[in-house]
């Protein structure tokens, strides 16, 4: 479910604090070419991180909408049957008190049942609200280190450029760059290790939204086992509705 940072940090690999460029005396002549080559992997490793990134979005929604098609037809095929259970029931009836307890109980279990899929549901939309919004806080965080690396990196390569076109020795404008390079690196890793791992957000919504369904349920046993008594002590049977949320 989470947004992993693997591509993210490939962004920053070690081999890009020296840009590649060994040769000190031939480090002006070599700045434009490398620099380039250094942009462009950078770019193309940032296009991996969006495409995970999309990849992994896509599935999450994929994942959703079937569970949530499952829940329609389980629900679907519960209505089916309660409808079956309360027919059965209606046919047991024989004097108006009977028919009059027969509709309470029905009005009763309706009433449990949409306070259950209502207490469900919204137990679910908390849990994905609060999965979303951690996940657009990580994207940010993770676009805002990107972003930051990337400027640190063209600033490098730009102060290089303009060291070899003042004329700096190349020694000089190389150990420069070098060493900005490294501070990018540097930087770049600190900025997404601080970055909020998904995991135990993640477990701490969840055990709030299995808390809620669990509340629920528990509500909605109760009140259909209270209906059945009362519906027991008119009809002398005891009829066994549906539990699927």
């Amino acid at each position: 479910m989470g947004l992993a940072l693997a591509p993210a940090a490939a962004l920053a690999e070690k081999g890009d604090s020296a840009g590649g460029i060994r040769s000190t005396a031939n480090f002006c002549t070599a700045i434009t070419t490398k620099s380039t080559e250094v942009e462009s992997r950078i770019n193309d490793r940032e296009s991996k991180l969006l495409k995970v990134r999309d990849e992994r979005t896509a599935k999450l929604s994929e994942h959703r909408s079937d569970r949530d098609a499952r829940i329609l037809q389980n629900r679907n095929e519960a209505e089916v049957k309660r409808a079956e259970q309360f027919a059965r029931i209606d046919s047991r009836t024989t004097t108006d008190a009977q028919k009059a307890a027969v509709a309470v109980f029905k009005d009763t279990m309706t009433a449990a049942i949409a306070a259950r899929k209502a207490a469900v549901d919204a137990a679910m939309k908390t849990f994905r609200d609060g999965v979303d919004s951690t996940l657009i806080g990580r994207k940010a965080a993770v676009d805002s280190a990107v972003a930051a690396y990337k400027t640190s990196v063209n600033a490098a390569i730009a102060q290089a450029k303009t060291d070899c076109a003042a004329g700096v020795v190349p020694a000089t404008a190389r150990a420069t760059y070098m060493a900005s390079m490294k501070a990018a690196h540097d930087k770049f890793k600190v900025d997404r290790d601080a970055i909020e791992k998904l995991g135990a957000k993640i477990e701490a919504l969840a055990k709030i939204r299995n808390t809620a369904v669990k509340k629920a349920m528990d509500d909605f046993k109760t009140a259909a086992e209270a209906a059945r008594a009362t519906l027991k002590a008119a009809l002398g049977v005891t009829p066994t509705p549906t539990a699927t949320p």
